[in-house]
């Protein structure tokens, strides 16, 4: 009996754990709303230590730092440790190739590719697409733009955005 009392004592806890960390995020996404990015970072950092084995913390701490410090090298660190917690989180796949590709530099390719792992992870996500077409744009690869383009036709074949982004990256392929 004591036992039971015990064990019902530990799930309790971590319920609360799981509802303080929920707190603590959507405390930070208000703050963020606000522009306060670092009373943002700071509720994140406290809900990660609560929940080290999540990634949605980390993955917000990348967002806070490139769109509203304006960050691209720590969003990008805050998206690579997300994803070493789980290689399966689409959200911060994509925002890791988006903070790589706004950092310029030479990464183009890295960016694109980082696009398709997000594409591999949603599929039929027309935004991953369109921009994983961009991104192999930039790269120099019509071909892979192409079909980037006509994976995002396929996600959605009532969007006219991927035919029509095909169409221009056709035309200039053809023009340069």
């Amino acid at each position: 009996r004591h036992m039971g009392s015990i064990w019902w004592l530990i799930a309790a806890t971590a319920v609360a754990a799981e509802e303080t960390v929920a707190d603590l995020i959507h405390e930070a996404k208000l703050l963020a709303r606000r522009q306060d990015a670092q009373g943002a970072l700071e509720l994140l950092e406290r809900a990660q230590v609560l929940a080290p084995s999540a990634t949605e913390p980390m993955t917000l701490k990348g967002n806070v730092f490139m769109y509203l410090l304006g960050d691209a090298a720590s969003g990008e660190s805050a998206y690579r440790q997300a994803l070493a917690i789980d290689p399966t989180a689409w959200d911060a796949s994509f925002f890791l190739a988006k903070s790589i590709a706004s950092q310029g530099g030479g990464r183009a390719e890295e960016a694109a590719v980082a696009f398709d792992a997000a594409a591999a992870l949603q599929p039929s996500n027309l935004a991953t697409r369109l921009e994983q077409g961009a991104a192999w744009l930039v790269a120099g690869s019509y071909p892979r733009a192409s079909e980037a383009y006509l994976a995002a036709a396929a996600a959605d074949p009532h969007s006219p955005q991927p035919l029509l982004a095909r169409a221009r990256a056709a035309a200039t392929h053809i023009l340069c």
